[in-house]
């Protein structure tokens, strides 16, 4: 089976026949590329090139014409190097090996060529640009440490002195999976792509992240949320958002659970507010952290206040756009502000103002050292939803969340005085028993 173009047996695309242990002759599924230099050329360079015969015919005219540039001492242009960068990685160290292409040439293309459709890939898939510049990042300062010069480069030895020497610095866990994460990406993506021709990061595991929490978030309790409503209704505009806005988008947080870059998104056409008891909004799959279409139930306390704060609004406009996180960060710390301010001027006696002035109320950080943060009305709308009682599976489909560890374990933060009611349930044992049922216990 012949080459596309032959140009005196250069190149040659074929499939192997063989024998099998039947006897019987077969064709092999898998396209090979032989290649030789000249006609007096004694061993032939082969490589193989996939199940496509046509993408198998045009990687045979690349390697031909890259073949006879480099005897002719002519240098590939960025078109010939950008190809090269999309080709499979085992090609790629053939060309190297055959002193077609030397590595650092390659390299220039490599992981460049392979970034570049990695994050237009990424893009595609409805990942934000903030998430693929911060992965890019993350990969090019590796590999500049490491002297990558191709993705087939990446070893797993080279992760674990990475993130064994971040241990050392004092870097949180959760600092040291984000960036092995960000390098698995790219490779699971490589493998897909065929650039890789397996994980080469399967075997390594991230670190459990409860074991070293940095940032651990407090759920505010209902008498501090309402405060805090209270309170951004009152306050001025701050980063061009309202008072009445800010505290529709804290009510909504806390009714929702959603994170600020999906309250962000919401327009008045994810809502349906026709029955009290039956309101929901849609969360669109490109907003939702998982990339999939939620609908969410919505409590019947918050339907009267969305009725009128929708209002005649366009159905296409979003409700928060500028809930932005840096933003919503300062918003909340504003308000949490005044909402304590307000609520220490209220004391009725000097001593109690003294103890108010101590308290943990709507503090930014606490005593423990736990903080309030955007995200930690999140955590308060879960942490609402255990205390009150429903069963783990509805508190996990609520959050979203692909385990129940995560929803009990770094979500839902209970008080002592959350554990004291069930424990007043238990039957006490301190009296003495009856003489019959002493008796009946003693068989």
């Amino acid at each position: 089976m012949g080459g596309p173009a032959d140009r005196g047996g250069r190149v040659r695309c074929y499939r192997r026949e063989y024998v099998d242990r039947q006897g019987r002759r077969r064709v092999s599924g898998e396209w090979y590329i032989e290649l030789r230099v000249n006609r007096r050329a004694r061993r032939a360079r082969r490589v193989t090139a996939g199940r496509d015969e046509a993408r198998a015919r045009r990687l045979g005219e690349l390697l031909e014409r890259l073949t006879l540039d480099a005897a002719a001492g002519i240098q590939p242009d960025a078109r010939t190097l950008a190809q090269v960068g999309k080709l499979p990685a085992h090609v790629r160290e053939a060309l190297a090996r055959w002193n077609v292409l030397t590595l650092a040439s390659t390299a220039r293309c490599t992981l460049g060529a392979d970034l570049d459709a990695w994050q237009a890939h990424s893009r595609e898939r409805g990942n934000s640009a903030s998430y693929t510049r911060r992965v890019r990042a993350e990969i090019e300062r590796l590999g500049m440490a490491h002297a990558w010069s191709t993705v087939a480069d990446i070893k797993p030895a080279h992760l674990r002195h990475t993130l064994q020497a971040l241990s050392v610095a004092g870097k949180s866990a959760a600092r040291r999976n984000r960036i092995l994460a960000s390098v698995r990406a790219f490779c699971r993506w490589s493998r897909d792509t065929g650039r890789l021709g397996a994980d080469p990061l399967v075997g390594l595991k991230a670190t459990r992240e409860s074991t070293d929490r940095r940032r651990v978030r407090r759920a505010l309790d209902d008498f501090e949320l309402r405060a805090l409503f209270a309170a951004a209704e009152l306050g001025p505009e701050i980063h061009g958002v309202t008072g009445h806005d800010r505290a529709m988008g804290w009510r909504l947080a806390v009714a929702t659970g959603f994170r600020v870059s999906e309250l962000a998104s919401l327009t008045p056409l994810a809502f349906d507010l026709d029955d009290d008891s039956a309101a929901t909004v849609t969360l669109e799959a490109q907003a939702s952290k998982h990339r999939r279409v939620d609908l969410q139930p919505l409590p019947r306390w918050i339907v009267p206040a969305l009725r009128a704060w929708i209002g005649s609004r366009p159905v296409t406009e979003r409700m928060l756009p500028r809930f932005a996180a840096g933003r919503c960060a300062a918003m909340l710390r504003h308000d949490l502000a005044a909402a304590r301010t307000e609520w220490v001027r209220a004391a009725t006696s000097p001593r109690e103002k003294q103890e108010r002035e101590q308290s943990d109320f709507c503090a930014e950080t606490d005593a423990a050292g736990r903080v309030v943060d955007a995200h930690s009305l999140r955590t308060s709308a879960i942490t609402r939803w255990v205390r009150s009682g429903v069963s783990v599976k509805i508190a996990q489909t609520l959050a979203r969340h692909s385990s129940p560890l995560l929803t009990l374990g770094t979500y839902s933060t209970l008080s002592i005085h959350d554990l004291r009611q069930p424990l007043a349930q238990v039957p006490a044992l301190d009296d003495p028993p009856a003489q019959a049922e002493r008796h009946s216990a003693a068989g």
